[in-house]
C-alpha cells in the first residue's frame, strides 16, 4: 500500500502543483527514506534506473522516478515491475544508475583467551 511520503514521486496536481509531501520538488538523497526488507534504498521512485539488457539503441529503465505516479494516474504507475525503454544515448535528472556492493559477512571470533 502506498503510504505519502515513503519516496520521491510527484504528489499533486500534474504537471502544475507538487505537494512536496516526501520533502522534494525533484532527486532525493538515496539514503532519505527507510530502507526495504532487504537493506535497499529508493528501489522505486526518485530516479529511474538502467538495467542490464535492452539493445544498443534501446536500454531498459524500471522504477519510476519524481515525476510519476503512485497509481499510474499520469506518466508511469510506480512499482517494482515499471519498465520503459529509452535511447542509450538518453539523459534526464530524472534517470540514474544504481551502485551495489557484494555484502562480506565477516566471521567473529569465539575463541576464549
Amino acid at each position: 500500500n502506498y503510504i505519502p511520503g515513503q519516496m520521491n514521486i510527484w504528489e499533486g496536481d500534474f504537471p502544475n502543483t507538487n505537494d512536496l509531501t516526501d520533502g522534494y520538488l525533484g532527486v532525493s538523497p538515496a539514503i532519505n527514506y527507510e530502507p526495504n526488507g532487504y537493506g535497499l534504498y529508493n528501489m522505486l521512485g526518485n530516479t529511474w534506473e538502467w538495467v542490464s539488457g535492452g539493445s544498443k539503441t534501446e536500454r531498459i529503465l524500471r522504477g519510476g522516478s519524481f515525476i510519476d505516479s503512485f497509481d499510474g494516474s499520469f506518466n508511469h504507475m510506480v512499482i517494482v515491475s515499471t519498465r520503459q525503454t529509452n535511447s542509450g544515448d538518453s539523459a534526464g535528472s530524472n534517470i540514474g544508475f544504481r551502485c551495489a556492493r557484494t555484502a562480506i559477512e565477516l566471521e567473529s571470533d569465539t575463541t576464549e583467551l
